[in-house]
């Protein structure tokens, strides 16, 4: 008996593990603590304002007909601003819930030759529910690695393709 204890103590250790290591796939700002994506990207030979009209177009092209939220742009700053609800299809063996939406806020500050993005404060929408949950306390109740896996990818399509769309010289003449 006394030799199953040490052995219990591990699996329950290697098990936290586990799962610490599982959730830290999202990458998170050590400051909030909150799943951040950013980073600033070059772009040869565009202006402020080409970048700026290329950000606008993205915006109202990524999102689902209707869940593009607002689009706030300041331009001395160079601020461009959105929050839309993405779609993660979560597929045929989610029964209660074949789909999952999350709320994206996005900020872009362009200047000439850059932009920098930042995806922060992401929320999961709760369909039955008055209450949208933070998405790392989604992150931490979600079981399932294959859904955690869908969010990731459906993020970081959405990255790519924004990065695509900023690097298309052919929307400045529209």
């Amino acid at each position: 008996m006394k030799s199953l204890l040490p052995l219990l103590g591990l699996l329950i250790a290697l098990t936290s593990f586990a799962q610490d290591d599982e959730n830290n796939r999202f990458p998170v700002d050590p400051d909030s603590k909150l799943i951040t994506y950013s980073r600033v990207i070059p772009v040869a030979g565009a202006t402020k304002e080409q970048l700026t009209g290329r950000i606008k177009y993205y915006f109202t092209h990524a999102f689902r007909e209707r869940t593009l939220r607002y689009i706030e742009s300041d331009a001395p700053s160079g601020l461009v601003s959105t929050k839309g609800v993405l779609w993660l299809d979560l597929g045929p063996g989610n029964l209660l819930a074949p789909y999952e939406e999350f709320l994206l806020p996005v900020s872009v500050w362009v200047k000439d030759g850059r932009y920098r993005y930042v995806i922060s404060h992401i929320y999961a929408l709760e369909h039955n529910s008055a209450n949208d949950v933070p998405l790392e306390t989604w992150v931490k109740r979600t079981a399932s690695n294959r859904f955690k896996n869908r969010v990731e990818e459906v993020i970081q399509k959405f990255i790519a393709d924004l990065n695509a769309c900023m690097q298309n010289n052919k929307l400045d003449d529209f």
